[in-house]
């Protein structure tokens, strides 16, 4: 980025107006002593500043999409749009059309952010991984599958280490795998038989940030209904676990791989000290209750469970040893969030739980309405109703797969989705946002 910070000092000193375009759009800059300083500008020329207001913004006209590898300005929020995908670097197959990111509550990025996956139909939902670069938030277009897989991997649900580049964790059948990407090499961590369960297998796994303590459930087989099992890596001891559970929706380990969360159909939900497998709290229904949700690490600075209210239609924020104990995230603003006619998922996939992340859009397909209508935004998890907006995703709801799904790094720097950029009847493609990462205060 030198020289478009030189060509500003040189704009400003000819007295011109105070901005420039460069990769990351329009660069504003201010003057100090006489000399021009960047306002907005920060590392590969990404927006620093996002905007911070609590306003209706609708959607302007459908910006034109380049090809795979091309970049928009967000015409609203002045971040910079990667497209990752198109319909020829990835075409149509098996009855769908385009790629999906994974999920909200799932890392699709590697630890240095060198790699980053989206879904892809062959016979059955596969993960793409992408080779990026963060610097200068590019993408080599021409994605790779695993060259080969263990038995029975569900690549829909596989996350990412923390600390490794080439590992990734997933599962198949019983079993739960370390893989090595690109080769798909794996090593067996831990068979899930002999708890009760038989015939079907496990899926949906979550994991702490040290990928010692995981989380999944049991379907399919017999008992008929799922259940459920916590298991930790460094003792090789299943923590909790139950072979048929009525209406069990989702379970999940927080980033400290010190609770566990159990969901359930209508909104009840429950939170345990996986260590003692004892239940924190009950009444986690009603108003109390959560469905979308993730976790961020419990029990550090700001770490918590990010949360929808459904009875006052607001956003909540709790730690979890208190989980009825709720922070309203927009105080207020009940009315703008409102669920009537939206829904959103969540994700708290950065290292910095100070910010939550929710991807909202329309069930009925329609414009924005209210604040935050079809956006992609943080939110501040401390109660001081403080946001960062970040992008209109443009994916028009018509089915359950045009939800964007929207995650974020870990290091806060770059949001991924999928949009079938303004056709509900339109194939999906992968975005990346490339942002600056919040403030840790």
């Amino acid at each position: 980025m030198t020289r478009y910070r030189s060509l500003a000092l040189f704009v400003a000193m000819l007295g011109l107006p105070a901005y420039v375009y460069g990769l990351g759009g329009r660069l504003d800059i201010t003057l100090s002593g006489g000399f021009a300083t960047p306002a907005a500008i920060g590392e590969g020329g990404f927006v620093e500043t996002l905007l911070t207001d609590t306003n209706v913004h609708t959607e302007p006209t459908l910006p034109t999409l380049g090809a795979a590898g091309s970049t928009i300005e967000d015409p609203t929020f002045g971040t910079t749009i990667l497209r990752v995908t198109d319909a020829t670097t990835e075409p149509d197959t098996g009855g769908h059309k385009g790629v999906l990111n994974s999920y909200s509550t799932q890392q699709a990025f590697n630890s240095d952010n060198s790699r980053v996956l989206f879904l892809v139909h062959s016979s059955y939902q596969r993960a793409r991984f992408y080779d990026f670069t963060p610097g200068s938030c590019t993408v080599n277009t021409t994605g790779y599958l695993l060259s080969s897989s263990p038995a029975g991997l569900q690549e829909y649900g596989m996350t990412w280490s923390a600390t490794d580049p080439d590992i990734i964790y997933g599962v198949g059948n019983y079993n739960l795998y370390e893989i090595t990407v690109p080769a798909g090499t794996s090593s067996t961590l831990k068979t899930f038989t002999g708890l009760g369960h038989s015939g079907g297998y496990v899926t949906q796994m979550s994991m702490s940030d040290d990928a010692d303590v995981f989380g999944m459930l049991f379907q399919g087989g017999t008992p008929s209904g799922s259940g459920y099992v916590f298991w930790k890596r460094s003792t090789d001891t299943v923590l909790m676990s139950s072979a048929n559970v009525t209406s069990l929706d989702e379970v999940a380990v927080d980033k400290s791989g010190t609770y566990g969360l159990i969901m359930y159909a209508g909104g009840t939900a429950e939170v345990w000290t996986l260590a003692t497998a004892t239940q924190v709290g009950t009444d986690l229904t009603g108003n109390n209750g959560f469905n979308h949700r993730d976790a961020g690490k419990c029990g550090f600075t700001n770490g918590g469970i990010f949360t929808h209210r459904p009875a006052n239609t607001s956003l909540g924020y709790r730690t979890c040893a208190a989980p009825t104990t709720i922070t309203d995230l927009l105080p207020g603003m009940t009315t703008p969030w409102s669920y009537s006619s939206q829904q959103d998922h969540f994700s708290m996939q950065a290292s910095n739980d100070l910010w939550a992340l929710a991807s909202r859009y329309h069930t009925s397909g329609s414009g924005v309405t209210n604040a935050f209508d079809n956006e992609i935004m943080q939110v501040a998890t401390d109660g001081s109703g403080r946001v960062r907006r970040i992008a209109h995703h443009r994916s028009v709801f018509n089915e359950y797969y045009d939800s964007p799904f929207a995650s974020i790094s870990r290091d806060g720097k770059f949001v991924n989705f999928s949009s079938n950029w303004g056709s509900a009847s339109g194939r999906h493609d992968g975005f990346i946002v490339c942002i600056q990462a919040a403030s840790t205060t």
